[in-house]
């Protein structure tokens, strides 16, 4: 994050500095009769088409560090050691119960839709998907932080 936070500005300011000088050099050489208005507008374009290469560039860096940090998270996962077994006793808790969960922050857009989930105690539940599908939702209506509108 440190990275991403120093080098993103610092390729908009580079951006914004290439532009910023064609405009400031070539108007300079159409005052002086050097360059017409159509040349520096093609020099100002061709400035402003760098934008959309860098980005993909960037988005190519951000895609591998999402990967590796995903990657972490089932290994985690799976580093968690198993149950002894059936043998195994059951922690004393309560089930954990979500039937039929209808969620939203505002009067009237839900979030969850139609969530039904039951827990039993000692068991491990993961839920995964793309970040906004409601995850850490999910986790506070059953934590009791929230209250669901139906359910």
């Amino acid at each position: 994050m440190w990275l991403r936070s120093v080098f993103f500005p610092a390729i908009n300011i580079t951006h914004v500095t290439i532009l910023g000088s064609v405009l400031i050099i070539g108007g300079f050489f159409v005052l002086r009769g050097r360059l017409d208005v159509g040349q520096l507008t093609t020099g100002a374009l061709l400035a402003q088409m760098l934008v959309d290469p860098v980005g993909i560039i960037l988005r190519w860096y951000d895609e591998p560090q999402v990967a590796q940090v995903s990657l972490a998270r089932l290994v985690g996962v799976r580093d968690i050691e198993p149950d002894a077994g059936d043998d195994a006793v059951v922690p004393d808790g309560r089930d954990v119960l979500a039937d039929d969960v209808h969620f939203g922050y505002r009067e009237g857009v839900d979030v969850l839709h139609q969530v039904s989930l039951s827990v039993r105690p000692g068991t491990r539940l993961a839920l995964v998907g793309p970040s906004g599908a409601g995850k850490s939702t999910l986790g506070r209506l059953l934590a009791g932080i929230y209250a669901p509108r139906v359910g």
